[in-house]
């Protein structure tokens, strides 16, 4: 006996693969309940002497932020959990 049709799996596969592609969206570009507030992450920049520190946002799972040190502005990638700087790299103009 045959339950489901032949067009069914492919959908559901499809819906399961949509649904999990829009729920990873949102939790990436929102930050969870348990990271580190913007405030700490604005004092520990701070303490490793950078200046003009942008506006700290959620990407991607982890803070970002635009901050200068010397000469130089960096965009510069955060561990959510941690506060551990994961990325620095110099800011394209």
């Amino acid at each position: 006996m045959r339950v489901m049709g032949s067009a069914f799996v492919p959908a559901f596969v499809l819906a399961v693969f949509l649904a999990i592609a829009a729920g990873q969206g949102v939790r990436a570009d929102t930050p969870g309940a348990d990271w580190i507030p913007p405030d700490t992450i604005i004092a520990k920049l701070k303490s490793l002497d950078y200046t003009d520190i942008g506006e700290i946002e959620a990407d991607d799972g982890h803070w970002t932020v635009d901050a200068r040190k010397g000469d130089v502005t960096y965009d510069i990638s955060i561990d959510p959990h941690t506060g551990v700087i994961m990325k620095i790299e110099p800011e394209d103009d």
